[in-house]
């Protein structure tokens, strides 16, 4: 008896990329979440610790310091995390085509107008918060004397340095975003305009 050739067309590994991309955004995604509320657990359980009547000067300088550096962390992951699923939603449009929410949401993304405010825009504003408000709280703990003395000079460093920080994570998040729509453009792009490898 003869075995029957396998068939392996290009539909079939297709459509098995295609779910193999689906889990990976999925996973990427859900990472994102559990990474955003890992961070604001964070946040709140150092602002706990710090707030307590019995902490030390030392401790919540130390605690103000973790605040900075868990702040860091997390944007430098949530950069990176975002960047896997942007990279997952244009493969999947790139082997589905039009028919997969991918598209849609590419979509979304590169060609709408956008209604203003913007998941990174959130993520931005929280972290140029966290870090602000430790460095007040270190200039405050470290400085006291003098941030006393010049309170209204402080509090223009303090909002110089949010303002800084935050434009910072936009331009650094749109240079991103460029790419990744150039990327976009690519897979759009007639064939004879794509430039050949």
């Amino acid at each position: 008896m003869m075995a029957e050739p396998e068939i392996m067309s290009d539909e079939v590994t297709k459509c098995d990329s295609y779910a193999g991309l689906v889990k990976a955004w999925h996973h990427y995604a859900s990472w994102r979440d559990r990474m955003f509320a890992g961070y604001v657990t964070a946040l709140g359980a150092l602002v706990y610790l710090g707030a307590s009547k019995d902490a030390t000067t030392f401790t919540r300088v130390v605690i103000l310091c973790l605040t900075l550096l868990v702040s860091i962390v997390f944007r430098m992951l949530d950069y990176r995390t975002n960047e896997y699923v942007n990279l997952c939603q244009l493969e999947g449009e790139k082997i589905r085509g039009t028919d997969s929410l991918f598209v849609a949401l590419n979509r979304q993304r590169f060609c709408e107008i956008s209604p203003g405010v913007k998941y990174a825009d959130a993520i931005n504003l929280l972290v140029a918060v966290a870090c602000t408000a430790s460095l007040v709280g270190l200039a405050d703990l470290l400085l006291g004397w003098f941030v006393m003395r010049h309170a209204w000079c402080s509090g223009l460093v303090a909002v110089g340095f949010f303002l800084g920080l935050y434009k910072f994570l936009e331009n650094f998040g749109g240079r991103i975003y460029q790419h990744e729509k150039e990327k976009y453009r690519l897979i759009h792009a007639p064939t004879s305009a794509k430039p050949t490898p």
